[in-house]
C-alpha cells in the first residue's frame, strides 16, 4: 500500500467577495491538489475566509498561497492555512 495523498481542510484568507463563488473554490481544489468538499456553511461569504477540502501530495512541499485572478492582468496573493496539519 502506497501512502500518497491524504484529505486536508485548507482556509483561503482574503478572498475578495465577488470571487467567493463554488466554482472559483472548486477550480482553486483542483489546483492544489483535487477537490473534495466546500464548507458552504457561510452562503453569503461575510466570513474572512473560505473552507475547502482536498486532497494533499504528501511528496510535494505544501503551498503558502497562490494567486488568484481577478481579471485582464491583475491577480491577487490568497494565503493559504491548512487545519490540523500533522507533523510529518
Amino acid at each position: 500500500m502506497v501512502f500518497k495523498q491524504t484529505p486536508m481542510w485548507v482556509r483561503l484568507l482574503d478572498v475578495p467577495l465577488k470571487k467567493r463563488s463554488l466554482e472559483v473554490m472548486y477550480d482553486v481544489g483542483e489546483f492544489l491538489g483535487g477537490f473534495i468538499e466546500a464548507d458552504e456553511s457561510d452562503p453569503l461569504g461575510w466570513r474572512d475566509s473560505l473552507r475547502i477540502k482536498i486532497l494533499v501530495d504528501i511528496n510535494k512541499p505544501l503551498r503558502r498561497g497562490l494567486f488568484l485572478a481577478m481579471g485582464k492582468n491583475q491577480s491577487r496573493w490568497v494565503d493559504i492555512n491548512y487545519e490540523r496539519l500533522a507533523d510529518f
